[in-house]
């Protein structure tokens, strides 16, 4: 991994939201998305066939949109891959409902990154009920991240593959950035997003599958698998009652 200084470009940015029945959540991502002042941006929306007023909000918005599609899918990676097929943009940020950029000028922040980087990443803004309570310290060599606060090439799809569809795999995006290899990365001074806790990657089975695919892996060790399959449940239970007293 290569750590690289900072320069200016005007790559297009392909910000992408997958969804389905986010009729609560999704304006709020729309506008964030909007509200940037980075000009050189297209904006995706995939629907996985919702049945709430989702769509509705997706025409509302269609002047915006440069794409959008609403039809069945296999779930979030099967999405995400479609989206990737649609989407014309050098580098990539998928942005889920609910799920909001940090301040209006982060997009331009981030694109002053030196050209020959593969992914532009931060440290996130964790809402609970949309207040932000906890700025999650990201680490790419650590394997902490989101995906909402990671900006990075589509090209690297064509080297690695796509993000892999099996309904028992719920960290698909994580595994396809961990298996990366010399790869450049800037990490930005400021977070990138809010990001909404509760969705799939942070539930105890997504957490659990990162543990173990790390120690498949050879990123983790024995004993600290052991440390974390000992003292997870305890911590979960413990995070549970302070996020529901909030």
């Amino acid at each position: 991994m290569i750590f690289k200084e900072i320069k200016e470009t005007n790559s297009l940015v392909s910000v992408i939201t997958v969804c389905k029945n986010a009729d609560q959540t999704l304006q709020y991502t729309i506008d964030s998305v909007k509200s940037q002042n980075y000009l050189n941006l297209e904006y995706i929306v995939i629907d996985g066939l919702s049945q709430d007023n989702t769509v509705k909000i997706i025409k509302k918005n269609e002047n915006f949109i440069k794409f959008w599609i609403s039809e069945a899918d296999l779930g979030l990676y099967d999405a995400m891959n479609k989206a990737l097929t649609m989407c014309g943009g050098e580098w990539v940020i998928f942005m889920n409902s609910g799920d909001g950029f940090s301040e209006n000028n982060i997009l331009t922040k981030a694109m002053k990154s030196m050209s020959d980087a593969d992914i532009i990443y931060s440290d996130t803004y964790l809402t609970n009920k949309g207040i932000p309570f906890k700025i999650q310290t990201a680490n790419y060599e650590k394997g902490i991240f989101n995906h909402q606060s990671l900006i990075y090439r589509k090209s690297l799809h064509k080297i690695y593959g796509n993000y892999i569809v099996n309904r028992y795999i719920t960290i698909s995006d994580y595994i396809f950035f961990r298996d990366l290899k010399d790869i450049r990365v800037v990490k930005l001074d400021s977070p990138i997003s809010y990001y909404e806790i509760g969705g799939l990657s942070s539930r105890s089975k997504s957490i659990y599958q990162k543990f173990f695919y790390d120690y498949l892996s050879g990123k983790l060790s024995y004993l600290s698998l052991i440390n974390f399959l000992i003292l997870y449940p305890a911590y979960r239970a413990i995070k549970n009652i302070i996020y529901d007293r909030r």
